[in-house]
């Protein structure tokens, strides 16, 4: 089949390679490089991009790179021989991602395998900043919260992870949960500013039950 072959009313369409875009009719402004790329299924989207052979997009505003299974590819970026699904070699720079809007934010960041984070830097400037508050009563809140060692289901290197229960941080903290597809996770670095109010809440009674027995020494 010639690319774009089944094309009835869409326009401003771009088709390179044999049978591409043959499941686009009425769509727009698309580009299908590479033979078999097309629609997953359906015959209309909009301003969607698939490359290389048998690629196939499924939404409109979206871009694939590669079919899947045999057809896959891994895409390398400042390098000629990627071994990953996307390998870079230099920096990279996410925009728009929690850090600098609320958990519930549009744009978020899921990284879902086990890996290394080496460096990661957070921005806490206080003129983005509003209704600034400090915490209270966070040592009795720990009480219900509780550091566990585990196992993560289905990994096959079944290593040994220390970390916390979302739940149990839900119930005191919820602003440190958030919900992706029916599971539950915590944010470990805002974790660190309720530790630290803990432990300066701990000192302040250290110094209250020091005060109290020097006080009652010196009566002596």
């Amino acid at each position: 089949a010639f690319a774009g072959s089944n094309n009835s009313t869409g326009g401003q369409n771009t088709c390179v390679g044999r049978s591409s875009g043959a499941g686009n009719q009425f769509g727009n402004r698309n580009t299908f490089i590479g033979a078999s790329s097309s629609l997953v299924s359906g015959d209309s989207i909009d301003r969607a991009i698939a490359i290389g052979y048998n690629a196939k997009v499924g939404c409109s505003n979206c871009a694939v790179v590669g079919g899947t299974g045999m057809d896959s590819v891994s895409v390398g970026i400042g390098i000629s021989n990627p071994t990953q699904v996307l390998d870079v070699n230099g920096n990279a720079k996410f925009r728009h991602v929690p850090n600098l809007a609320p958990l519930n934010s549009a744009f978020p960041l899921y990284i879902e395998n086990d890996g290394t984070l080496y460096q990661y830097i957070s921005f806490s400037d206080r003129r983005l900043k509003d209704d600034i508050k400090p915490l209270k009563n966070v040592l009795n809140k720990l009480d219900g919260i509780h550091g566990y060692s585990y196992y993560l289901r289905n990994n096959p290197n079944q290593t040994e992870e220390i970390g916390v229960i979302a739940q149990e941080i839900e119930k005191e903290f919820p602003q440190l949960v958030f919900r992706h597809e029916g599971y539950m996770g915590v944010n470990y670095e805002r974790l660190s500013a309720i530790l630290l109010q803990a432990v300066k809440e701990q000192q302040v009674l250290i110094m209250e039950l020091q005060h109290k027995v020097e006080l009652i020494l010196s009566q002596q």
